[in-house]
């Protein structure tokens, strides 16, 4: 079983949000921005796999004092952290952490479900 997997969700309003889940089912990351088809939410993470390999992502210091991290590809996010954090040193590790899980990502998108139905009462 991989370290970390990929799920897509449907979004508020329509499209699909895909999130990076560790082993431990935690969030570790989002896509950098809302995809219209599931189709194009694997797309987005097949390419976030790729970058990942190449590329660390940057530490960012919001407008409101907690750090967060990007994956940029191309001037563009293709996937932030899951959550703020309040100091710097934290969000360093969880880029850490994102870093060397990246040689399990592609096993990760091996799990992601192709499609999912829709839960009852949503």
């Amino acid at each position: 079983m991989p370290m970390v997997r990929f799920d897509i969700r449907p979004a508020n309003g329509g499209g699909f949000l895909w999130r990076l889940l560790s082993g431990n089912n935690r969030t570790m990351a989002t896509g950098g921005c809302q995809c219209a088809t599931r189709a194009e939410c694997t797309a987005q993470m097949r390419r976030v796999a790729e970058v990942a390999l190449v590329k660390r992502p940057r530490l960012v210091h919001e407008d409101d004092g907690t750090w967060s991290w990007s994956l940029d590809d191309g001037g563009e996010a293709i996937a932030r952290s899951a959550a703020p954090y309040s100091r710097r040193i934290d969000c360093l590790r969880a880029i850490d952490r994102f870093v060397d899980l990246a040689d399990d990502f592609q096993s990760g998108l091996a799990e992601a479900p192709a499609a999912r139905p829709p839960r009852r009462g949503a």
